[in-house]
């Protein structure tokens, strides 16, 4: 949109959080427009309540697998820090995973397979798959991974 206006911005400023992909800033950039990112908040990943934990074991002691939605790399992050925390890596190696981005996919597997060298279960494979941002693919995605 910015290409086709008469006159573009000399500067901008993105207002975003402590982390965030560059992309937008580096096409401005590559514009020739100043570029000025202002930090606005800071992602924390949320604790899990008791009852979510306590769920969680209850699927791993029947071995349950389960579909995990993941969106981003942020959560990814965070889930593997609960799942580690509790002491749920065997259970969740065994999960299934669906991503909605590439970027996504490739850090889900990176993930799962440090996880799976810790707890020495090499050998085996992701259950993984990507599909489009939005609700109805992501219903397509976990009816067809079940």
């Amino acid at each position: 949109m910015l290409a086709q206006r008469a006159q573009r911005p000399r500067r901008v400023l993105i207002v975003r959080g402590t982390q965030g992909r560059d992309w937008l800033a580096d096409r401005l950039r590559a514009a020739g427009i100043e570029v000025r990112i202002h930090t606005a908040y800071r992602r924390t990943p949320a604790p899990w309540a008791p009852e979510a934990r306590q769920a969680l074991h209850a699927l791993a002691v029947r071995g349950d697998a389960v579909t995990w939605l993941l969106t981003s790399i942020e959560g990814i992050d965070a889930i593997r820090a609960h799942i580690v925390a509790e002491d749920l890596r065997a259970w969740w190696l065994r999960s299934r995973f669906i991503v909605t981005h590439p970027r996504i996919a490739a850090h889900m597997t990176a993930v799962w397979q440090a996880i799976s060298a810790e707890v020495g279960q090499g050998g085996g494979s992701i259950v993984l798959q990507t599909c489009p941002a939005g609700d109805d693919a992501a219903v397509a995605a976990i009816e067809s991974i079940a």
